[in-house]
């Protein structure tokens, strides 16, 4: 049912089969990417939390620092 093509020498193809061949290389692709994803940030989490909790204070100046500067760049100049 797919349209048919050919290359010159007499062979033919369907087009149906080669998308759902680029179709399922996607979606694998994707599912790839997702796990990745969702492994960084959980790595990124857990040293971020492992992170404050050895140093409650130096988390503490950090989120102060980075509180400020975001005011003082969101805060408007009259």
């Amino acid at each position: 049912m797919g349209s048919t093509i050919t290359d010159g020498t007499g062979r033919t193809g369907t087009l149906s089969r080669a998308g759902g061949a680029v179709d399922e290389f996607i979606s694998g692709v994707k599912d790839q990417a997702l796990e990745m994803k969702e492994q960084y940030v959980d790595e990124g989490w857990n040293k971020t939390r492992e992170f404050v909790r050895a140093n409650p204070g130096k988390a503490i100046m950090i989120s102060a620092a980075v509180g400020m500067l975001l005011g003082s760049l969101l805060v408007r100049r009259r």
